[in-house]
């Protein structure tokens, strides 16, 4: 027969197995999440880049990729001059998303169009924004 200090020992064990499967079975679910919307954030960059590279061409003019970036609802802004290195000549953009989720939130895609000195494209980038503390 066991004594009440051993069944409530047991109790214990019981309640902590079934608290230790229940947190991992959460941090598995967390987990296929976090993959699920990487795998959508990079499809949506990929779409993204696909589409620019098929509608602006190297050697498009400034005013074509604004054309763009205005038919598609895109903010953006153009820098002339910078105090940084290869950042003049460019036109900057984000494509804002929502994202509900986490402490670092990803707010969006931000695209970078440079030009040459005779305003024609010469090179693209894009990458995620996010925001957080």
């Amino acid at each position: 027969m066991s004594s009440p200090r051993e069944n409530r020992v047991r109790i214990m064990l019981g309640f902590r197995g079934i608290f230790l499967r229940c947190a991992l079975a959460l941090l598995f679910v967390a987990i296929l999440g976090a993959c699920h919307k990487s795998k959508r954030n990079d499809s949506d960059l990929r779409q993204w880049n696909d589409l620019i590279n098929e509608s602006l061409p190297r050697g498009s003019t400034r005013a074509e990729v604004e054309k763009f970036l205005d038919q598609h609802h895109i903010a953006h802004s153009y820098m002339d001059k910078s105090n940084f290195p290869d950042q003049g000549n460019s036109e900057v953009a984000l494509i804002r998303t929502s994202d509900e989720g986490g402490i670092v939130r990803r707010v969006g895609i931000e695209l970078k169009f440079k030009f040459d000195t005779d305003g024609r494209l010469r090179s693209f980038e894009s990458r995620e924004a996010f925001t957080g503390p």
